[in-house]
């Protein structure tokens, strides 16, 4: 072999190594420059993997546009910077995103990832940020009202319905569950009630234990409503009723298998627990507290493990440390003794007023930007401006439509969840209910079927969520092309 020979062919293998990474940059370029765009809304989370290292999973939410089909799904994956991976990978519900993705002659590339209209990069930054600023120590719990049970099915759709990321946006959850619950599930119907199968008993019961599941980690507190009343038409002595009460909540908390989490216990407003059931609860949860709204320490009643929620600050020390009813106020620096605040929320009515020019702000950019360049969550947060508009004019009509283009807060979301029909009704039965009470029931489609409430027909489905359905809506509340900002 000639020297001149030898010099070719190491030569022709130092080209062929360049040519391997030099094809592939050049082949990303073509891509990323030539290929067509595709948004896909995804789900992110699990960024730690041993093999891969810090890239998120990315997961497409509903079925793959054609352009997509038969493209290898390499481009599902974004790099997370190892400040945020623990964050992604604790996350108990996978965050949302929109990607943006770039399709050329077969191969696909990702482009963009964005959280909540912002890149990435950006919106973990500040939830970072947020999240540092809610570790000083005050306690943040937040009281849902009236879920209807289906919704336990999906941690997902539950977080979605309630506007509630209990990563990020609570310490704590207070859990809708009462004495009355526990009865019927642990013992059968109370005196009036429909009969209950085995099933649906055991259903009501394991609500409790979906909740904790979706909400338990080793900081937050999980709070349980204190066994101050005997359920209409119950026998047995009060010690031993609340003593099987909270052992049954006991069992089904360790279940989760977290020893360290905190236990609060609620009681209602003007109703005292017999001394008798708080010693059973201490016996059974050596380490709980309760929350008592009372605005001084109740004589009799040491002030350890003891918590008055209030309605305001004291105007001098009540005797034991004390939590306010509400969110926190704005730039508010809670005296000594607060250790929080207790928010209510009511997942299925409870609606925010619309900030001053949000929706007309949010649908001049969507007109602006057109069915080419908006993202998923760009259309979500105008859907949201403008249903919060609907309900602020009392218009239901409207807020019924905007409702209709949400998916995640439909009553055919919950119809899909029921596992019969006799489920469904109970579950309409039970919304007819608590309209007649007062409480307006805002989710999509409830209007069609409020009035045969008795004999309820399957709820409409969800509308298309396009630029034109939510222009439509818009201009339908007067912001139309010449309303301005």
């Amino acid at each position: 072999m000639t020297k001149t020979f030898r010099t070719v062919v190491f030569a022709a293998a130092i080209l062929a190594q360049a040519a391997v990474p030099g094809w592939m940059l050049a082949k990303h370029h073509l891509i990323l420059t030539r290929g067509d765009r595709v948004s896909l809304p995804v789900t992110i989370g699990d960024p730690r993997d041993l093999f891969m290292g810090h890239y998120a999973r990315l997961s497409v939410v509903g079925d793959l546009p054609p352009l997509l089909e038969g493209v290898p799904k390499g481009y599902l994956r974004y790099y997370c910077d190892q400040r945020y991976a623990k964050r992604l990978d604790r996350a108990r519900v996978p965050y949302r995103g929109e990607l943006t993705v770039r399709v050329w002659r077969g191969s696909a590339l990702a482009e963009a990832l964005t959280i909540d209209g912002k890149p990435a990069h950006v919106f973990l930054e500040q939830t970072g940020v947020a999240a540092r600023e809610k570790e000083d120590g005050l306690l943040r719990l937040v009281a849902f009202d009236d879920i209807p049970d289906p919704l336990f099915e999906d941690r997902e759709d539950f977080a979605a319905v309630t506007g509630l990321d209990p990563l990020w946006d609570a310490r704590g959850i207070v859990l809708p569950l009462t004495p009355e619950d526990w009865w019927r599930a642990k013992r059968g119907p109370l005196p009036g009630d429909p009969p209950m199968t085995p099933p649906e008993a055991a259903r009501r019961w394991d609500r409790i234990f979906k909740l904790m599941k979706c909400f338990a980690q080793e900081a937050t507190p999980i709070c349980f409503p204190i066994f101050n009343r005997l359920p209409a038409g119950s026998t047995g002595s009060f010690p031993e009723l609340a003593a099987a009460y909270y052992k049954a909540i006991r069992a089904a908390h360790w279940r989760i298998g977290s020893r360290e989490t905190s236990l609060f216990f609620v009681g209602d407003a003007g109703e005292m627990p017999p001394r008798q059931v708080l010693d059973t609860m201490r016996k059974v949860f050596s380490g709980g507290r309760w929350l008592l709204p009372a605005a001084t320490l109740p004589k009799g009643l040491d002030s350890d493990g003891v918590v008055l929620l209030l309605d305001a600050p004291p105007a001098k020390d009540p005797g034991a440390s004390w939590m306010l009813r509400g969110p926190a106020p704005s730039g508010w620096k809670p005296p000594k003794g607060c250790v929080g605040f207790l928010e209510r929320r009511d997942p299925l009515g409870d609606v925010a007023p619309p900030v001053p020019g949000e929706a007309a702000r949010l649908v001049a950019r969507l007109r602006a930007q057109g069915e080419g360049g908006v993202t998923y969550s760009a259309l979500m947060a105008c859907v949201d401006a403008l249903f919060r508009e609907a309900v602020a004019r009392g218009d239901g009509a409207l807020a019924d439509r905007a409702l209709l283009l949400d998916d995640r807060r439909t009553l055919h979301a919950l119809f899909e969840h029921c596992v019969s029909y006799d489920e469904y009704r109970a579950l309409v039965a039970r919304l007819a209910e608590r309209e007649r009470a007062g409480r307006r029931v805002l989710l999509g489609g409830w209007p069609a079927v409020a009035p045969l409430a008795a004999d309820p027909p399957p709820p409409p489905r969800s509308t298309l969520l396009t630029v034109r359905a939510v222009l439509e809506l818009a201009e339908a509340l007067g912001f139309g092309p010449d309303a301005g900002e």
